[in-house]
């Protein structure tokens, strides 16, 4: 699924699954990227959205 007027976009499959106390951490392998550098990234930070400054 792509979602229209993202900043990137990934093409991932699993590759493995690891336990880290009481997360869980998942691996991927990207099998192909692209990004559009006019689309602003969303960022999450701190419990908030945020933008990135120069």
């Amino acid at each position: 699924m792509f979602l229209d007027g993202a900043a990137a976009w990934l093409d991932c499959s699993v590759d493995g699954e690891l336990e880290a106390g009481d997360h869980g951490i998942v691996l991927f392998r990207i099998h192909d990227l692209d990004a559009d550098a006019g689309v602003a990234p969303l960022v999450f930070h701190g419990s908030r959205y945020r933008s990135l400054a120069p």
